[in-house]
């Protein structure tokens, strides 16, 4: 935390566009923060902590091909209609590390983490389809043949109704090999294999010593993270404010 502070501290601290009577706009703001990081990279100095930190930036007056790169799953990109709030509110500002948005707010700097905002959405949406019995299942191109240990079996016959409702048609092919015919949409552009290989592994690990809905709710965290963008995947400015704009809608009381 302190090495992040200081660096965003010693190179927004000098930025000419702190001071002056006429406060700019959200893209002049985000531009002026673009030119300080660009002289932040090129001098070298993020080196002096640490190494191998870095700026991205995306200036939200160019259409790139970067854009393009790493995109979130494609309803992180549909304009969706949230009241105003605290996220909302925010200003992304840049990514450090293409791994932390940083955005401005009324009272100063907040750094969003990527991955872990977008899991959250993901796992609401998906806890809020579970419950209703509408996840939806995407027929594969080609069954996906997966072979199991005994623990992964074990855990696949006793979570095998709950793994149909969240969109999973896996089928027995001989041995220890299952055919996945079906997955949750929200899987479309994700490792299929290595999410449900992760959930039944974990599923395994605390066996039925925890109680089915705490299990539920874990394997759909577990799809939720294999569903969302990853640690130093490149958004741009309008990613980043979906992704902001999203988090408004969850509800973090339980947390």
């Amino acid at each position: 935390y302190s090495f992040m502070h200081e660096a965003v501290r010693e190179t927004l601290g000098a930025s000419p566009w702190l001071g002056g009577s006429m406060p700019p706009t959200r893209t002049q703001l985000q531009e002026r923060v673009a030119s300080a990081m660009r002289t932040f990279s090129a001098s070298g100095a993020g080196r002096a902590y640490g190494g191998g930190f870095s700026f991205s930036y995306n200036s939200p007056a160019k259409k790139n091909a970067d854009e393009q790169a790493a995109q979130p799953h494609p309803e992180t990109r549909q304009a969706e209609a949230q009241p105003a709030g605290f996220f909302s509110a925010l200003i992304p500002l840049a990514q450090l590390d293409n791994t932390y948005i940083l955005c401005q707010s009324r009272a100063g700097l907040v750094l969003v983490g990527q991955h872990a905002a977008h899991e959250r959405i993901n796992f609401e949406r998906l806890k809020a389809a579970y419950s209703r019995g509408d996840v939806g299942a995407q027929s594969m191109l080609f069954p996906l043949r997966m072979d199991l240990n005994a623990a992964q079996e074990a855990a696949l016959e006793e979570m095998h109704p709950q793994l149909e409702r969240m969109g999973f048609l896996i089928d027995p092919f001989g041995g220890n090999s299952y055919a996945v015919k079906t997955a949750p949409p929200i899987l479309a552009d994700g490792d299929v294999g290595t999410a449900l290989k992760d959930l039944l592994d974990e599923a395994a690990s605390f066996g039925g010593s925890r109680a089915v809905q705490e299990r539920i709710e874990h394997a759909l965290s577990t799809v939720a993270c294999h569903a969302s963008v990853r640690a130093h995947d490149k958004l741009s400015f309008e990613q980043m404010e979906s992704l902001l704009r999203r988090l408004d809608g969850v509800d973090f009381s339980g947390n």
